[in-house]
């Protein structure tokens, strides 16, 4: 199974020598559904976007494929086959919805046995629990994030990108640290924090996953499935970035009014080292448009560029940073 809190296991060097990055679009539409159907009141959406979305929620509801579902994203405790084992760091919607199609009846059962999830309405399915399951987690796939998985990949690749190049120049216990303010790290070992008195430690762990997440709330999460790697899901570095559509307060409206609004998007999309490509895909607009905007923005100081093979990475500058941080 997997929670949605943080879990505490103790991990010693061989672990941290199989450390890696990934990303998993699956657990990205989980997130996204759980903040709606348990309509926890969240003080602000997991990312911008996710108000635009409620028609398109409402629509999800009550579609045939999904009904069944609904009532697995209701808690924070759920079956490992919503929080997949990920062998590859990038895998794609299909390559997880295919894992779970190949899941027997059976185990899909005995994890939803596990958590007590409310499967009722599945009952009438059983032997074809897999196919029935998947194409609802299709159907939330296609209505609510298909039209933003550019955007919501693109936030959690930087941040890997980024604190993978964090690893070489600091090391995995700053990185960790970073993510994690409350783990203890003694020696060997790596302790994580608990949220909760009756969370299982994780053993027989084979390696460490850092998930960067767009979806996930500002508190971190863990998952984990059991003779498999520890994975540490946090909330991702950038989302900033998105543009929501609300409106300004008053450290970006004076920044707007100072180098334009197109501008103050881009600069303040460069919280991270990010490629034009990226940009223009966080931003919704053309590469012409943010390549424009990045040479007056490099032209005054307040960013800089440097090539990493054919790829060249814009950043802020102390001076963009100050401008920035002062939104």
């Amino acid at each position: 199974m997997y929670t949605l809190g943080v879990l505490t296991t103790t991990l010693d060097v061989r672990d941290l020598l199989n450390a890696r990055f990934a990303q998993s679009p699956l657990f990205e539409l989980v997130a996204a559904l759980r903040a709606f159907v348990s309509n926890r009141g969240r003080s602000e959406p997991p990312v911008p976007w996710l108000p635009s979305k409620e028609r398109e929620f409402r629509q999800l509801e009550v579609h045939p494929s999904f009904v069944g579902l609904r009532d697995l994203f209701a808690t924070p405790v759920g079956p490992s086959f919503l929080a997949p084992s990920n062998r590859r760091r990038m895998p794609s919607i299909d390559d997880e919805l295919a894992a779970i199609e190949m899941t027997s009846p059976d185990e899909l059962w005995r994890q939803l046995d596990e958590v007590a999830a409310d499967a009722s309405q599945l009952h009438a399915a059983h032997d074809d629990l897999p196919r029935r399951i998947v194409a609802g987690l299709r159907c939330a796939w296609d209505l609510v994030m298909a039209g933003h998985w550019n955007q919501v990949g693109t936030i959690c690749t930087r941040d890997a990108n980024w604190r993978a190049e964090q690893v070489a120049f600091r090391g995995w216990a700053a990185v960790i640290t970073d993510i994690e303010p409350r783990s203890m790290i003694d020696g060997s070992v790596l302790t994580l924090p608990c949220d909760s008195n009756d969370t299982p430690a994780l053993s027989n762990a084979t390696g460490l996953i850092l998930m960067p997440s767009a979806l996930v709330g500002p508190g971190n999460v863990a998952s984990f499935a059991e003779g498999d790697s520890f994975r540490l899901v946090y909330r991702a570095r950038g989302i900033r970035a998105v543009p929501t559509g609300e409106s300004e307060h008053k450290g970006v409206k004076a920044l707007t009014e100072l180098i334009g609004p197109r501008r103050t998007r881009v600069l303040l999309a460069l919280e991270l080292p990010t490629t034009t490509t990226q940009l223009a895909t966080l931003l919704g607009t053309s590469l012409q448009s943010v390549s424009n905007h990045l040479q007056v923005l490099v032209a005054a100081a307040l960013a800089t560029k440097r090539r990493d093979g054919k790829t060249v990475i814009y950043s802020r500058t102390s001076l963009g940073d100050s401008l920035a941080e002062g939104t």
